[in-house]
């Protein structure tokens, strides 16, 4: 047996590890073995071939992997989570083999895949190259582990035609990690350009570029003063200002994240609880401040679990005495934004107007759900503190 390379499951779009080995009497040809008495080459191995070993098509019903020791005759179709947990199974947690149970005859079968959070990426030194699987450190270590999928020398035919094959193979998985990382409007090393400012996004954080020369210092001069009231008030889920340079009108911000829109409900709530824990803070004190311009695209997802969502965007922020925000959109924005000594109803507001327009890419979400955020979109609006306890009441609902 040689390393463990990453592949994904097809079936829910995970990244998992299946044992690869190597045949010693073969010219030590890696291969994936099937069954007892079938064995698969690495090469010539295809994505449906992968998919279905990984799956257990046929068999295997559910996507929960447990380890599990107990009767089986314990176990029956009707075996629900919370069942297994009362017989001692566990969630299959890193790197542990498990037994799974199949509900047609509940056999136990002993298993080499393992569900880890992996990367695959590639090295070159000249026509040499090499594609690895990074895997989180073990407990003993801090460094990724590095695991050799395969080698290919690009300077010969053969090598490069069954490179070009595995590059189609891997194009066929592009999807399924899209549905897992979602899609991100803001493409690494690409310039977003915008009427006043240009947006680049780094490996690790946002370079934002001013690019009206007479306002290069007020602009960048406010969002250190909007930053270091937030900093001061230890406001919660939100980015943070790296450095900044008045003359060039420049700031770098982090942390980087994912501009996407929550895909479930679960993620909604999620998401708005974040917002809201930002906004208590925000709001509350003797040094209030208002962002004034909450939309999904100025709530950022990072990665991790759990799952953390961000608010940014702060060039539109503002503090008592408030003035009018003339230049905002009022289809998107509250009415009292666009009036003199306006509050922390405006960021109410906007919130009330993330959870309805959820409605529009969430399928199925409760009405109770949307008469939340027309609530707060109405004249009688709850306050920040309020409104996060109406919405964190929710987790002790069976609404998930």
């Amino acid at each position: 047996m040689v390393n463990s390379y990453s592949c994904l499951r097809l079936d829910i779009g995970r990244v998992i590890l299946v044992e690869v080995y190597e045949d010693n009497d073969n010219n030590k040809q890696k291969f994936f073995e099937i069954g007892n008495d079938k064995k698969v080459p690495f090469d010539k191995l295809i994505v449906a071939q992968l998919a279905e070993l990984i799956a257990c098509k046929g068999n295997f019903k559910v996507s929960n992997l447990w380890k599990v020791d107990v009767d089986k005759c314990k176990l029956n179709p009707g075996s629900t989570k919370e069942d297994i947990e009362k017989l001692g199974g566990e969630s299959m947690e890193f790197e542990y083999d498990f037994i799974k149970y199949f509900q047609e005859d509940y056999e136990p079968t002993r298993n080499k895949i393992h569900i880890v959070a992996t990367t695959t990426g590639y090295y070159a030194n000249g026509p040499d190259v090499t594609f690895v699987a990074l895997s989180p450190p073990l407990s003993t270590g801090n460094k990724p582990r590095i695991s050799t999928i395969v080698n290919s020398n690009l300077s010969l035919r053969k090598d490069r035609i069954i490179n070009l094959r595995r590059m189609i193979n891997l194009s066929i998985l592009i999807k399924s990690l899209q549905d897992v990382i979602g899609w991100r409007e803001s493409p690494e090393f690409s310039q977003i350009v915008r009427d006043k400012q240009t947006i680049e996004v780094f490996g690790t954080n946002i370079k934002k570029t001013y690019k009206i020369p007479d306002e290069l210092d007020w602009r960048v001069e406010k969002l250190k003063n909007v930053y270091n009231i937030l900093t001061k008030k230890s406001v919660p889920n939100i980015d943070r200002l790296i450095c900044a340079n008045n003359e060039n009108g420049v700031v770098y911000l982090g942390p980087k994240g994912m501009s996407v829109k929550p895909n479930s409900l679960k993620e909604l709530f999620e998401a708005i609880l974040c917002v809201l824990e930002a906004l208590v803070v925000m709001h509350g004190g003797d040094n209030p401040i208002f962002h004034q311009d909450i939309r999904w695209p100025n709530i950022i997802k990072l990665s991790g679990e759990p799952p953390k969502w961000i608010l940014i965007d702060w060039d539109d922020a503002d503090r008592p005495q408030t003035r009018p925000a003339n230049h905002l959109e009022k289809t998107n924005h509250a009415p009292e934004v666009f009036l003199q000594g306006h509050g922390g109803e405006v960021d109410i507001w906007s919130v009330g107007k993330l959870i309805t327009d959820a409605d529009h890419f969430i399928m199925g979400l409760p009405q109770s759900i949307i008469d939340i955020g027309v609530q707060m979109q109405s004249d009688d609006r709850p306050n920040a503190l309020n409104a996060l306890e109406t919405w964190r009441s929710l987790s002790n609902s069976n609404i998930f």
